[in-house]
């Protein structure tokens, strides 16, 4: 009986801590008044409440209900907690076209308890490893569009040249009319034509699309490694992959050359998926290949290396 009125406590407590505190942000946020230090004042409360609560929670209960299941839970509500004021700093910010140090932080905090997660928190469970994975997923596409929409412009040094590249194959429909060498690696640039003349969608647009596609990819290191390594090597490897600067890049800008990485991190998937003689894998991976050799130059070196490697 104690411990069912403890637990009701603790959850009507940290529920009455999320939604007032959510409240008062949001007020602040419309109202004006020091968005990015109260949202920094509010977070930190909320861990400190949190925290408060928790350890009066865990002096009364016994052991088996403080399992990590209960502190994954815990986590994982303060991660979308911190997701939530990002957003919210982001579009802010975005009036004055600079991300701020309290951006940043939120997000160093989201990647903070992801790792906690992973490291001290993580179970066999296969629904507990997905969920985590949906965090870095869902961290990584939010603060990827925050990079994509802070601008009205494009980003990236080579973006003149690609969007010149996209524009040209829907006003010839060829590649033969625009300058450069990837007009003999048109992979990337297809992926634009076929986004804008068939869906309908703007570059900008599309490059949405295209860096969620980036994201979703990160099913694949993890799956890969966690076969041979375990979940936790699984979920670190797709949570450094969702930050590494050379794979972080195209999600907001014109890169081929690293947007080839997620097609060589599919191709080794499919070249060491465990079902023999099936047709459909073999198709796949001959599409893998050839998606990976049309997108750069180098992307057909590396494949060359990987499967030296793995012989």
């Amino acid at each position: 009986m104690l411990e069912s009125r403890l637990r009701i406590t603790t959850r009507l407590l940290t529920l009455v801590y999320v939604l007032g505190g959510l409240s008062a942000f949001l007020f602040s946020f419309l109202m004006g008044a020091h968005r990015e230090a109260f949202a920094l004042a509010f977070l930190f409360g909320v861990v400190l409440s949190m925290v408060s609560v928790s350890k009066n929670y865990s002096q009364h209960v016994s052991k088996p209900l403080r399992s990590s299941k209960v502190r994954m839970m815990t986590t994982g509500t303060l991660f979308f907690i911190f997701l939530t004021a990002a957003i919210l700093v982001f579009v802010d910010d975005r009036s004055r076209q600079v991300l701020s140090i309290s951006f940043f932080l939120i997000v160093g905090a989201c990647l903070a308890l992801i790792a906690i997660q992973i490291l001290f928190l993580l179970e066999e469970s296969t629904k507990g490893q997905y969920f985590v994975l949906f965090e870095i997923a869902i961290l990584s596409f939010v603060v990827s569009c925050s990079f994509l929409l802070l601008y009205p412009g494009y980003q990236g040094g080579d973006s003149a040249y690609h969007i010149g590249f996209i524009n040209s194959i829907l006003s010839n429909g060829n590649f033969n009319s625009w300058f450069g060498h990837y007009n003999h690696y048109p992979f990337y640039q297809i992926l634009f034509v076929d986004a804008i003349s068939i869906v309908g969608l703007s570059i900008r647009e599309s490059q949405i699309i295209l860096a969620l596609v980036q994201i979703l990819f990160l099913i694949f290191p993890f799956l890969l490694m966690r076969r041979f390594f375990g979940p936790t090597a699984g979920l670190l490897a797709a949570l450094f992959l969702s930050m590494a600067p050379n794979l972080f890049g195209p999600k907001f800008t014109f890169f081929p050359g690293a947007f080839s990485a997620i097609l060589i991190i599919l191709t080794l998937f499919i070249m060491l998926h465990p079902t023999e003689k099936n047709p459909e894998i073999f198709l796949c991976l001959i599409i893998g290949l050839i998606a990976t050799v049309l997108v750069h130059p180098l992307s057909s070196f590396f494949i060359v290396v990987i499967m030296a490697i793995i012989v």
